[in-house]
């Protein structure tokens, strides 16, 4: 089982349509059918039921599609966290400095990063 995959999933379980999923994500539906078949494979289950090329989910995938959702959302929380992390224009930064600096020069010096528009986002944490 791998993140395509149940993203696949998640988005078939939506449109219920092999061609409009797989126009969606920009992959062939021969490639979309076999990511669900490997996926159901791997389960043990079928996930959903045919009907030409529209589909719904069965109990099993209706039991299922919960935790792939909640999955993908927590994956997709910590992505945009780390996205956070490394910005460039927001987030915070660790400054530690000697008692001496802090009382001018640590000070004008954050205030004049601050100042500067692309730096409106950034905090940071003096120790």
């Amino acid at each position: 089982m791998n993140l395509k995959q149940l993203q696949y999933f998640r988005l078939l379980a939506k449109t219920e349509h092999f061609t409009r999923t797989a126009s969606q994500l920009f992959i062939t539906q021969p490639s979309l059918s076999q990511a669900i078949s490997e996926l159901e494979k791997e389960l043990g289950v079928k996930l959903f039921e045919r009907k030409g090329r529209n589909v719904k989910l069965n109990k099993f995938g209706q039991s299922f599609l919960p935790y792939v959702e909640k999955g993908l959302t927590e994956i997709e929380k910590g992505e945009r966290n780390l996205q956070k992390l490394i910005s460039t224009t927001s987030g915070v930064i660790d400054l530690a400095f000697i008692y001496s600096l802090g009382t001018n020069f640590v000070p004008s010096l954050i205030q004049q990063f601050v100042n500067e528009n692309s730096n409106a986002e950034i905090a940071f944490s003096c120790y």
